[in-house]
């Protein structure tokens, strides 16, 4: 049984990608976008927080408690606005390492077949000088002369 994916079409991508984008118009209304240095600045809940932070909610609202505007209600708005984005994060990483997997897979195929090609004409360059020139730039590469990893 053949597993291999078939190659999408010019069309079938840019079809794909307008959904992408129609999806990220959506959810333009509940995202944000930071700069980098944006992102860095914020704090970060330590691993495990959520009972902490949910034990300081109770005992917040119990003594009616709020700091520089901050209320349970916000930060319970901002835990639950969180929760409800990583469900749709999880679904597009997944979303993201297939396609990724694939690329992957499809460049290792590709590579393979350049290697076992290469080897083939490596046979013609040893018979004929004349292509031996012209395939010499490849086969230096090849062997080891590029940056790839398993040259022949």
């Amino acid at each position: 049984m053949d597993t291999t994916p078939r190659i999408p079409t010019h069309k079938e991508v840019e079809k794909i990608i307008d959904e992408i984008r129609s999806v990220e118009k959506k959810l333009t209304d509940f995202t944000i976008v930071l700069q980098p240095s944006e992102r860095d600045a914020l704090p970060r809940m330590l691993p495990g927080g959520e009972g902490p932070a949910a034990a300081v909610a109770h005992l917040a609202r119990k003594h009616k408690i709020v700091a520089d505007g901050h209320s349970v209600d916000s930060m319970e708005n901002a835990f639950m606005h969180a929760e409800r984005l990583k469900t749709l994060y999880r679904e597009a990483y997944y979303i993201q390492k297939r396609i990724e997997d694939t690329i992957l897979k499809a460049q290792g195929d590709a590579w393979t077949a350049a290697q076992k090609l290469c080897e083939e004409l490596r046979k013609i360059a040893a018979e004929n000088p004349r292509f031996a020139t012209e395939f010499q730039p490849v086969d230096d590469f090849f062997n080891g002369g590029g940056q790839s990893r398993g040259a022949l």
